[in-house]
């Protein structure tokens, strides 16, 4: 079996063949000086393994290959932008490197920037936790605009591989390169005089044109070498600046990210849920461009803001309207729900993005005063375009194709007052006075014609007639696509609009600054409604919390803590000194709570004492907890050093065992009964009334749930907890009813719902 001192990695490229020719001939024919035979006793270079002549006949080559990486002492890499993509040099690399070490890897950059061309293998060395340290491989540059003038710097760069192959240092060998030519240069001369003693005076003038020859391509080479040293200098200054560029961008965007979460939570406290949602959701995608995937910083730094929007999201305002306080009449939603059109006033018709409330356009026309009044409004079936009417006495029908900028499109003067209408084709609007002796009319706007209706046209006509832009809902009342909620206004002024169940018959939400509902989306999943004082909002339809019968199987998933599973294999004695007024807190029993390690052990007194120990030390009181909330009536342990108590006071504390402080205090109207999820990052709690329970974060100490029973039922206190595997809050009434609440578990899973509740728009 052959030995090599050199195996030639290389794609099997015109330039790279080039190139691992030259540096084959190279180093094989390299003479070493007399003085390093000396002193590191190599004789000569040795043999280099290149396929292309070591294997042309072979009938194994990968078992040839992998046999002459074993027994080179050095692998030598030709590097071009292409051989990244090479399989084959990628498989060398790392055979040699798990053989031999990445130490006896050389790298010949001959084509292309260092950092597209070098492998990833030969710039970074990983750590053994998996983190990447960056490292400058030793290498030779023979980058050149031909083969020829790459062989000419291969004259100086071979002596970078030849000097760790032969254990020396490259100015020693560079050094020794010039003495050698200055030898020649002398034995030239030398020759030159004894020619000249033969030919005379020829000889010495030819000896004299040899010297300075001499002296030029001495000259030459030490530019060359100046240039390789200045090529080198800025090659290290380019990779300098390249990476205090890209340490700027992430310090950017770091900075971008922590505006964009503030601008977010700004966007939330003032009602815009919508807007909220979307930069923190932008805030979100730079982070994925900065932070590796599951990252804690970004979880933790957004979470709280989605989780916000997803939660308890029924029937709550998701962005305020920006009709600069000016009041609505009738409203419609485009019908891919995209968009609103509505009067503005008593004179404009707007057109707004029905996700963020942006206005996009107001349509308005140069009438005279009392005769400039808006009279309907109303969109095509498909969506490209929007009718709006004016005129109380003489009307005029303006068709608009809608778009970034809406443009007018027709326009048709009627005879008439109080015109009311709609779109019953893509091209057709029906006109004309609701509740009139007087016939409607159908205007084509696409050919400007006007013609009779159809008996069907007529009658739907007359018997649904369409709503004047000034009037909103006649009725008040608005019924879901779905039929299951209905939307019912405000009798009086200031009272709140209300939305009713259908099937459980009772109210489930009072609208927030609301007292009349405009529209509903065409799928059901939004609406627009609005106040006499001019505010006007878009609301969430979709639910976050269901209830189920306990047939549906729901009855036998709860996830108990294993707090209840603890057993102690001997008889604990546990002395407290404490007493409290048994007395007053005669009807409350003290109680005792196991950690689910078995370390810690804590009693509960009705006085909201709460003795520790810690078994693990000693069997003595090792810390207690005193707080100003009355009577702690339930507790439960979050983790091994975190206990959660819930007091009548309607306060769930959570407290740090072992450093002794009190991390949280949620606060709601008087809490009865509580249970945490599997994690222990979430808890659901009873209200002393029993008609509701709250689900809460316990890290962040948002709200996530309320969970209502129905008017005639309670929650049974004892009945609360999640599911096994966390995913659903579950509640249980005393009339057999369950309530089931999701529960996102993951940032992305958060991340998800909100942009799937709140899409961001194309407008």
């Amino acid at each position: 079996m052959k030995d090599y001192t050199v195996f030639i990695s290389y794609r099997h490229m015109p330039r790279d063949i080039a190139a691992a020719k030259a540096i084959h001939t190279k180093l094989e024919n390299f003479a070493i000086p007399s003085h390093i035979k000396k002193t590191t006793g190599i004789k000569k270079v040795g043999r280099c393994f290149r396929d292309q002549e070591e294997l042309p006949t072979s009938s194994d080559l990968a078992r040839d290959i992998l046999d002459a990486l074993a027994n080179s002492k050095w692998l030598v890499v030709v590097c071009t932008p292409d051989t990244q993509y090479s399989k084959w040099c990628r498989a060398e690399i790392e055979t040699f490197v798990k053989l031999h070490g990445r130490s006896r890897v050389l790298a010949v950059l001959a084509a292309g920037d260092p950092r597209e061309s070098f492998p990833d293998i030969l710039l970074y060395d990983e750590a053994e936790d998996g983190s990447l340290t960056e490292r400058e491989p030793m290498a030779a540059d023979i980058r050149a605009d031909s083969v020829g003038q790459m062989k000419q710097k291969l004259k100086i760069e071979k002596l970078r591989l030849l000097a760790p192959i032969l254990g020396v240092k490259f100015d020693d060998l560079r050094r020794r390169a010039r003495e050698r030519i200055f030898k020649i240069a002398l034995t030239a001369s030398a020759a030159a005089v004894a020619v000249f003693a033969v030919f005379g005076g020829y000889a010495s003038y030819q000896a004299s044109v040899i010297s300075r020859q001499n002296i030029e391509i001495t000259q030459k080479n030490d530019e060359l070498e100046r240039q390789i040293i200045e090529t080198e200098r800025q090659r290290k200054i380019a990779v300098e600046n390249e990476a205090e560029a890209v340490r700027q961008t992430r310090i950017a965007m770091l900075g971008q990210i922590d505006l964009l979460s503030e601008l977010s939570k700004n966007a939330a406290a003032d009602g815009d849920r919508i807007a909220g949602v979307h930069l923190a959701l932008e805030s979100a995608d730079i982070y994925d461009a900065v932070f590796p995937a599951g990252d804690e910083k970004k979880e933790n730094g957004i979470r709280q803001t989605l989780e916000g929007s997803v939660y308890s999201s029924a029937f709550r305002l998701a962005s305020p309207l920006k009709n600069n306080g000016r009041k609505l009449g009738y409203a419609e939603f485009s019908p891919d729900d995209s968009l609103i059109l509505c009067g503005l006033g008593s004179y404009n018709a707007a057109l707004f993005d029905a996700l963020t409330g942006e206005m996009l356009f107001t349509a308005a026309r140069n009438r005279p005063y009392m005769d400039n009044e808006l009279a309907f409004v109303s969109f095509s079936p498909s969506g490209e375009f929007f009718v709006t009417a004016y005129g109380l006495y003489t009307c005029e029908i303006v068709v608009w194709k809608t778009g970034a900028e809406p443009m007018e499109t027709a326009s048709l003067h009627v005879g008439e007052n109080y015109v009311a209408g709609r779109f019953i084709s893509e091209t057709e609007i029906i006109y004309g006075r609701p509740n009139s002796y007087d016939p409607p009319a159908v205007w084509n706007f696409a050919n400007d014609t006007t013609r009779a209706p159809s008996d069907a046209e007529r009658a739907a006509f007359e018997s649904n007639p369409p709503l004047m832009a000034i009037s909103g809902s006649d009725t008040g009342l608005f019924l879901s696509p779905c039929g299951v909620f209905l939307y019912v206004n405000g009798s009086d002024f200031g009272e709140p609009a209300r939305v009713y169940d259908i099937a459980a018959n009772r109210c489930v939400a009072e609208l927030d600054n609301a007292d009349a509902v405009y529209a509903l989306s065409n799928d059901g999943n939004r609406f627009l409604a609005g106040s006499e004082s001019g505010f006007c909002g878009i609301y969430n339809t979709a639910l976050s919390a269901t209830s189920v019968t306990a047939s549906d199987g729901a009855e036998n998933i709860f996830a108990y803590p294993s707090y209840f599973d603890v057993a102690y294999t001997e008889e604990l004695f546990l002395n407290s000194n404490h007493l409290y007024d048994t007395s007053f807190f005669y009807w409350m029993q003290p109680y005792l709570v196991n950690e689910p390690s078995g370390r810690f052990i804590a009693i509960i007194y009705p006085d909201s004492y709460v003795a520790v120990w810690d078994l693990e030390k000693n069997r003595t009181e090792a810390s207690h907890i005193i707080w100003e909330h009355i009577g702690v009536i339930s507790a439960a342990y979050m983790t091994p050093r975190h206990l959660v108590t819930a007091g009548l006071d309607g306060r769930l504390m959570v407290f740090d065992m072992t450093s002794g402080s009190l991390n949280n205090i949620i606060i709601e109207n008087g809490i009865i009964s509580l249970n945490l999820d599997p994690d222990g990052g979430r808890a659901v709690a009873v209200g002393r009334s029993l008609s509701c329970a709250y689900v809460y974060d316990l890290e962040t100490g948002l709200m996530l749930y309320r969970l209502d029973a129905e008017p005639n039922d309670l929650i049974d206190y004892e009945q609360i907890g999640f599911s096994t595997d966390g995913s659903r809050v579950i509640v249980r009434t005393q009339n057999g009813l369950t309530i089931t609440g999701k529960i996102f578990g993951t940032f992305e899973e958060v991340r998800t719902a909100a942009a799937k509740v709140y899409p961001r728009s194309s407008h």
